[in-house]
């Protein structure tokens, strides 16, 4: 009797269903349609000060952040933090993040203000000489100064070093007095920023492709059961209007290269078509389910082909 309960209850635990079991993904029934174009979001980048290891030019760490600023600004592919921001909580964290030894830090920042990648850095050299001109009728001067940085491009969100250089600038400038006016040759500042420039513009092009190389999933990052509306971080910022047409698609597995580990997409399944019906802010918007199911909070979105 007692083996035939016993038979019994393992059948009853085979067949009946347990809430642990995991809920199927409905897939949407247009089968035609394909996430295979991402949303182009604009990453969010954060540059802090310069810290300065020479003896020369108070502010020519505030000045190298702001060459930066302005350059990668010239490229519309990114949303630049204010500095302000960052240098205000850092001020009131007591942070420390100028060289790589601060890694800790600077991705502390980065989640702090929803930054996906910070530049840090120090001017190494700063100098400025004068060269005499060879004739001595005239008084002509070249003044030469010459900056040397190393530069740190930091990923907060995967807390690692994307890209990492060192390089040196040189700017001339020069003067011409007849001494019989009794003038002297003063100090340019233009020619410290541009020592300082001509050494930063060689990495402009090598943080744009390292930035490239990573991968910003827009996402869905709330819903409201009751209206149905479907938010996702992408926005005005990314060029993103009112009547687009976005798939949302559940991510199953990242799929990683197998040398450089890097993420190169997702076995995916799409779960909806939604429209979006307004913007909130520059990085958001908001749609609703035009065919399939409410996705999922950090479901993947890419545009419709």
């Amino acid at each position: 009797m007692q083996k035939t309960i016993h038979i019994l209850l393992i059948l009853f635990i085979i067949i009946t269903p347990t809430n642990c079991a995991s809920k199927p993904i409905k897939q949407i029934k247009d089968t035609k349609i394909k996430p295979l174009k991402p949303i182009d979001q604009k990453m969010r980048i954060g540059i802090v000060s310069f810290g300065n290891k020479t003896k020369n030019g108070e502010k020519l760490g505030s000045a190298a952040a702001d060459i930066l600023i302005k350059e990668l600004s010239k490229t519309n592919r990114y949303i630049i933090v204010e500095r302000e921001n960052l240098e205000k909580l850092i001020k009131e964290k007591r942070l420390r993040v100028d060289g790589i030894n601060d890694l800790d830090s600077v991705t502390y920042l980065g989640k702090a203000l929803d930054i996906n990648a910070i530049i840090i850095g120090s001017i190494t050299q700063f100098g400025i000489r004068t060269q005499e001109s060879d004739y001595p009728e005239t008084n002509n001067q070249t003044q030469i100064a010459e900056a040397a940085v190393e530069i740190y491009l930091i990923d907060t969100d995967a807390d690692k070093v994307m890209y990492v250089d060192s390089g040196k600038g040189i700017a001339k400038a020069s003067f011409k007095d007849i001494l019989d006016l009794g003038a002297n040759a003063g100090y340019d500042k233009t020619v410290e920023g541009g020592a300082l420039q001509n050494a930063l513009l060689r990495f402009i092009d090598k943080i744009v492709f390292n930035m490239d190389k990573k991968i910003k999933a827009c996402r869905v990052v709330d819903i409201r059961q009751d209206s149905g509306e479907i938010f996702i971080n992408v926005g005005r910022a990314s060029g993103i209007i009112s009547g687009l047409t976005v798939i949302i698609f559940n991510p199953r597995a990242e799929i990683r290269d197998s040398v450089t580990g890097k993420v190169i997409g997702y076995d995916e399944i799409p779960v909806a078509k939604i429209k979006v019906e307004r913007l909130f802010g520059e990085d958001g918007s908001v749609g609703k389910v035009l065919n399939g199911e409410l996705p999922s909070i950090n479901d993947i979105c890419g545009l419709a082909d």
